[in-house]
């Protein structure tokens, strides 16, 4: 993906809520730019899986949603999209498991509304993959416009080479 798809890390920018330091950023055609940030906290959900407890368990896994619809709603009090532009009106979350996500939604389905509320679009490895597939085809028709744009540029000084030949014999 990387013939079409640039991306930076840990790109560092200063603010309107202090120095803000994204995991990824990726840029799209366009000069726009998608914002992915990685920090969330999974230490209630590995607590849950280390217990043999299932009422502490169900407790930390309950933890767990709740922490991440806060980190979902401060991430987007962040608004990356203001201090890094031009970017899309979005942050995309990365979860680096499925299961982190399938088990906050078990106590809190409305996890993938708060996020939609607050411009952070929730990914997880298969998704975020899924985004980075169309964003490298996004290049690729990009790539194909300019070249189609070339040729046909190309075209036209044929044509107008081979008229003014043509009018010189």
């Amino acid at each position: 993906m990387l013939n079409y798809c640039d991306f930076y890390e840990q790109q560092v920018m200063d603010g309107d809520s202090g120095r803000m330091r994204p995991d990824l950023i990726v840029r799209l055609p366009g000069e726009r730019q998608i914002i992915v940030d990685s920090k969330a906290s999974f230490e209630a959900f590995l607590e849950a899986n280390h217990t043999n407890d299932l009422d502490k368990r169900e407790i930390k896994l309950k933890d767990h949603a709740r922490l991440l619809r806060q980190h979902i709603v401060q991430l987007g009090k962040k608004s990356y999209w203001h201090s890094f532009q031009p970017s899309v009106e979005f942050v995309i979350l990365f979860l680096p498991a499925e299961v982190f996500f399938s088990s906050a939604l078990q106590y809190d389905p409305t996890l993938i509304e708060i996020g939609a509320e607050n411009n952070v679009i929730i990914a997880t490895p298969t998704t975020l993959i899924g985004l980075l597939r169309g964003v490298a085809y996004g290049w690729k028709q990009d790539m194909f416009s300019k070249h189609a744009q070339e040729i046909s540029d190309l075209g036209h000084e044929l044509y107008k080479r081979l008229y003014d030949m043509n009018t010189h014999l």
